[in-house]
């Protein structure tokens, strides 16, 4: 009797289940978004090492850091108004200029210093930020990710490769906040107030950090506020008495003269909409997230909670606000907003990640989309950026075209020339201290000492300088608004136009002789 052995059937494979998916799904785009995210960052950073000894991204108020470091590194802190040859005068905070005079001092090159300086001051902030990110329990590709659209947008590239302070006094401030966030013990407290009170001689408005640390404190360990704030005050005392007695006093008497020189009431009200405009025109990559951030804060409101960091976002706020009622603030003051903001999207992803059920799945996919879009945006940007040249703040030469510019003015100057110029900085590069230091102050500083503008203007009848730079001529309209409303004032121009005629234009700079 022949016996059949049972046929068997394929066991039934199981069904693929949703998370399944998502895993292979997830680590496809986490992939993806970590090389698209340090091609951006690699790019960004190599363009910045390119440029450190050219003056691509080097503006007018570069020109003025150069003088202050230029005087600096010939003994002077603050020189002062006037010094019979001179003029003086700037509102820009001690520490950065000091340092970029001690390193030229080393190099030989003040205005590759400068740059290397700037290079290093937004890699740190980078860097703390992506940190922060880890922290928080947002994952590496997040992190890397919301890091990455920083770089990729004018203003972080005017930061890596241009000539600021502004990421020197944000990186201070986020690591106070980073400390206290960490810790609550009295060494980090205390060093976060030593940071919190550098942070102010890098740059005037850099009040966010300490404002946001006091009222976190306030609410959430009352014990150690005497601790802050008293640290705060003596490391901000001794900084200060140091510069003071450096300069022989003259850093109290700028700082008192034009710190508040050029808020409302000289330009035109201000628009809450300018700063949003401004970070939708030069952050393209960023604003998004501003969204991102606002919902992470009611959020954190619903639960009667603020998180350090999402306080700094909002005690910013106002600091932004009154900072662009003032004539000539540019783009370059948004670097913090950028920062904060992407912190708090950043906290926003890891709350969502530590959630269960469909609120997780649906929020990953949801901020999986949101991060590529913004990635995709910064890839247009990083191209751009690399790419076509950027402008600066309002009357600067595109920095593509500075270089340029400064070979093509060799031509028409001689080495001994008594050169006016309108950008300090091209005097500097000569090895010459500027005539007017910061010509943006200059015309400001006249109102309140007129004896330094007819002191000009008579140097100007004169003929006492050989050339004169300018960068728009002032017998058109344009430069008449220009030189009345931010460089020099109308009377100086007005005698330029009388005593001298025009040379040639030279790049993006028109030369004047004597008539």
């Amino acid at each position: 009797m022949m016996t059949t052995t049972p046929r068997r059937y394929p066991e039934p494979e199981e069904p693929a289940r949703p998370e399944d998916y998502d895993g292979r799904v997830g680590r496809v785009v986490a992939a993806f978004l970590i090389v698209l995210a340090v091609a951006i960052l690699s790019v960004s950073v190599l363009l910045a090492i390119v440029h450190v000894d050219d003056r691509f991204q080097v503006d007018l108020s570069a020109g003025t850091r150069l003088g202050l470091a230029e005087w600096a590194e010939r003994g002077e802190v603050y020189p002062p108004f006037f010094d019979g040859e001179h003029y003086g005068g700037t509102r820009y905070m001690p520490i950065p200029f000091v340092l970029h005079a001690a390193l030229s001092d080393l190099t030989g090159d003040i205005l590759a210093s400068g740059k290397a300086l700037s290079l290093l001051y937004m890699s740190l902030l980078l860097a703390l930020t992506f940190l922060i990110l880890r922290r928080m329990g947002a994952p590496t590709f997040v992190s890397l990710a919301l890091v990455a659209t920083i770089p990729s947008t004018k203003v972080g590239i005017h930061q890596l490769a241009g000539l600021r302070e502004d990421a020197l006094a944000a990186f201070l401030q986020l690591a106070a906040l980073f400390m206290v966030w960490r810790s609550r013990d009295r060494a980090a407290i205390a060093a976060a107030g030593a940071l919190a009170a550098i942070a102010i001689f890098t740059k005037l408005t850099a009040v966010w950090g300490v404002a946001a640390i006091f009222v976190y404190l306030l609410v959430n360990d009352r014990r150690r506020v005497a601790l802050f704030a008293g640290t705060w005050a003596a490391v901000a005392a001794g900084v200060f008495m140091v510069f003071q007695f450096w300069s022989d006093g003259r850093m109290l008497e700028n700082l008192r003269e034009l710190s508040f020189t050029g808020l409302a009431g000289e330009s035109s009200p201000i628009r809450p909409a300018r700063v949003l405009l401004l970070l939708v025109q030069e952050a393209p990559a960023v604003w998004p997230l501003v969204s991102l951030a606002v919902l992470e804060i009611v959020l954190q409101l619903r639960r009667h909670t603020v998180g350090i960091f999402q306080l700094g976002f909002l005690l910013h706020l106002p600091v932004l606000y009154v900072m662009f009622t003032s004539t000539g603030v540019a783009f370059g003051h948004l670097i913090d907003l950028m920062v904060l903001t992407v912190v708090s999207a950043g906290a926003l992803w890891a709350r969502v990640a530590q959630a269960e059920g469909w609120l997780r799945t649906t929020g990953l996919a949801f901020a999986s989309l949101v991060v590529w879009a913004i990635l995709s945006s910064a890839v247009v940007g990083a191209e751009r950026q690399g790419v076509a040249a950027l402008s600066p703040a309002p009357g600067s030469p595109p920095p593509a075209q500075a270089s340029e510019s400064t070979r093509a003015l060799d031509d028409y100057m001689q080495p001994g020339d008594e050169i006016l110029s309108e950008d300090p900085g091209l005097v500097v590069e000569r090895g010459q201290l500027p005539i007017v230091l910061d010509p943006f102050m200059f015309l400001r500083l006249g109102d309140k000492r007129p004896e330094l503008v007819r002191d000009l203007v008579e140097r100007i009848e004169r003929k006492d300088f050989d050339r004169i730079l300018l960068l728009y001529r002032p017998d058109t309209r344009y430069g008449q608004w220009w030189y009345s409303t931010y460089h020099f004032g109308t009377r100086p121009v007005a005698a330029i136009a009388e005593n001298y005629r025009l040379l040639t234009r030279a790049g993006q700079y028109f030369v004047y002789v004597p008539r």
